[in-house]
């Protein structure tokens, strides 16, 4: 079975400008199942609960008739919003989207602030590096993640540069068997300094963290409760010196 992806489409007459506001097909920001469209980049959220409050604002949004496909008005939705505290209840009126400030919409109403913008959002000739500069995704271009959907992952998003840009809405068949970690939660280091053990209680010391500096966590040690900050390799922190964002 095929991962469902959500993406913001076309409108009405089959075009990308012109349309009227909202969706008046039903199609026009929709689910569909993936597809390859020659995918340059698969942008990943570093935080597990990023990654699905993305896809589930997406859903949500393509649920709701009153946003559908121009790219002309492709920022009304994000100012009305911004304006409504970014609560989705409150898209009560005719707006619209395109793919990539959809995709931006997802990720703003999301908490990533740093893509908040005064005029017009990312498009797909930029989003890349605008999302990983935020500090919150990571940018693939792994063959296995661009032309197969069996390694994809709740959240992601994949991106054709200059033309279209979607959001996993599911996990592909791979996900279970061979996960790619995903971080718990983010935080930042309490102490003046901080050491990175190997194992998740004192011991040998593999390097040292200072105050301010910026971790993820991957998982939290059930006897000691330390986090794990490496994601793919042993380093570990006290729990007493991390606090968490």
């Amino acid at each position: 079975m095929s991962v469902i992806i959500g993406h913001a489409s076309i409108n009405e007459k089959g075009g990308t400008r012109g349309g009227a506001p909202g969706d008046q097909t039903g199609g026009e920001v929709c689910k569909r199942s993936w597809y390859d469209k020659n995918w340059d980049v698969l942008l990943r959220p570093k935080r597990y609960e990023l990654a699905i409050s993305t896809a589930k604002i997406c859903a949500d949004v393509i649920s709701n008739n009153f946003v559908g496909y121009d790219q002309k008005n492709r920022n009304s939705l994000y100012f009305y919003m911004k304006e409504n505290g970014f609560n989705l209840s409150k898209i009560n009126k005719p707006l619209s989207v395109d793919c990539s400030s959809f995709m931006t919409f997802c990720a703003i109403s999301a908490g990533v602030d740093k893509l908040n913008y005064k005029t017009n959002a990312p498009t797909t000739r930029n989003m890349t590096k605008m999302f990983v500069d935020t500090g919150e995704y990571e940018g693939f271009t792994d063959k296995k993640y661009l032309t197969l959907d069996k390694y994809l992952q709740i959240g992601d998003i994949l991106v054709s540069v200059g033309h279209h840009t979607v959001m996993v809405l599911s996990n592909g068949e791979k996900v279970k068997l061979y996960p790619e970690r995903m971080a718990l939660y983010e935080g930042e280091v309490s102490a003046r300094s901080l050491c990175v053990r190997k194992k998740p209680k004192t011991g040998e010391t593999l390097y040292y963290l200072f105050s301010g500096d910026h971790v993820y966590i991957y998982e939290i040690d059930k006897n000691t409760n330390w986090y794990n900050i490496s994601g793919k390799r042993d380093e570990w922190v006290s729990n007493n010196y991390i606090k968490l964002k």
